[in-house]
């Protein structure tokens, strides 16, 4: 099979590789779909050797064709098209026992290093637990089915942080997650979205999928901005989907009394918080990752309309073109990058 390997910074080669063995209770997919994560691109960057090594197959975002099954699965057949969960959890740890699935203490994840090498999507076949692989329903395409995971990602972010009827929700970042992220929070019944984003490609995007409003946070004051619309309160819940010091601060900055900070985003290892708001507004702030699939319904929400992520998909390759992908993959003018095998 071809395969679409990291062998430098910024270097992805097409490699011809053996098709993975997979166990009794594993399914060979046949990889149709794999879409670009933004911890895919830093890994291409280089940013993340740890959890993205030269060598290393990345992609964990994905949909296929079930091409083979173990002996023990049943869940599947051969033919049957599938969303992947990438989070190999082991089942049998404290938060796993809790139905916390996405915290288990021993998980690895397709496409990373994170906690032991697990080549990824990028390639034409991937082997899988057979309890990772979901039907997909008919009316959803590959492409679609391939954003199960981060649909996911942004349910949980938003059940996690108590979005509901009437909330006042600031989100910063309107990347892939930001985006969808907008539209669960209008489905929990946000009252007010507003998207503080720099690029004007995204900002116009991000109107489109429901956002009341959308703000640069270096042309506009944004502080006195949701000072002013809130009446002086702040906003309620504040959905953090870049991960660096200066938007994580901005977050604490915006929050209300007992305001919610949900922190998702993630790239640098270490923020800077300002305490005196946390301490004497009591605000919280709620970490989030990953998902469960059971509880985070995202292929449903997708296949019933609640959310379309087809706006997101603005580019796609063959599996050939996977160095040209990741390039485009880092441009502004690109919101999630799929990959054809």
């Amino acid at each position: 099979m071809k395969a679409a390997i990291l062998r430098g910074e910024k270097r992805i080669e097409i490699e011809d590789w053996l098709v993975p063995d997979f166990k009794e209770n594993e399914v060979l997919v046949a990889v149709r779909s794999v879409a670009i994560c933004g911890s895919d691109l830093h890994g291409f960057q280089g940013l993340i050797p740890l959890r993205r090594p030269i060598g290393i197959t990345m992609g964990h975002e994905l949909s296929g064709t079930v091409a083979e099954v173990g002996s023990k699965i049943t869940n599947v057949k051969e033919g049957d098209h599938v969303a992947v969960d990438p989070q190999l959890s082991c089942g049998e740890c404290h938060p796993c026992r809790q139905g916390w699935r996405n915290l288990c203490e021993n998980v690895r994840v397709i496409g990373s290093a994170m906690r032991g090498y697990q080549h990824g999507a990028n390639a034409e076949y991937v082997a899988v637990p057979g309890e990772n692989v979901y039907k997909m329903p008919g009316n959803l395409s590959f492409d679609e089915a391939a954003m199960a995971e981060p649909v996911g990602n942004a349910i949980h972010l938003v059940r996690r942080t108590g979005v509901g009827k009437g909330a006042n929700v600031v989100i910063l970042g309107a990347g892939a997650i930001g985006s969808i992220v907008i539209q669960v929070a209008k489905g929990f019944g946000a009252k007010k979205v507003t998207v503080i984003e720099p690029s004007a490609f995204k900002r116009e995007l991000a109107k489109k999928m429901g956002a009341d409003e959308t703000l640069h946070p270096d042309k506009d004051d944004i502080i006195e901005h949701i000072y002013r619309d809130t009446g002086g309160l702040g906003a309620d819940i504040i959905l953090e989907c870049c991960g660096i010091d200066a938007t994580y601060n901005m977050a604490i900055q915006l929050a209300r009394k007992r305001g919610i900070v949900g922190a998702f985003g993630y790239l640098d290892e270490e923020v800077t918080f300002p305490m005196k708001p946390i301490i004497f507004s009591e605000i919280s702030i709620i970490g989030s990752t990953g998902f469960y699939w059971p509880d985070d319904p995202a292929l449903e929400m997708m296949a019933d309309g609640r959310i379309d992520v087809k706006p997101l998909i603005t580019h796609s390759f063959p599996l050939d073109n996977a160095q040209e992908a990741y390039e485009l993959a880092e441009k502004p003018e690109s919101i999630k990058v799929v990959i054809n095998p």
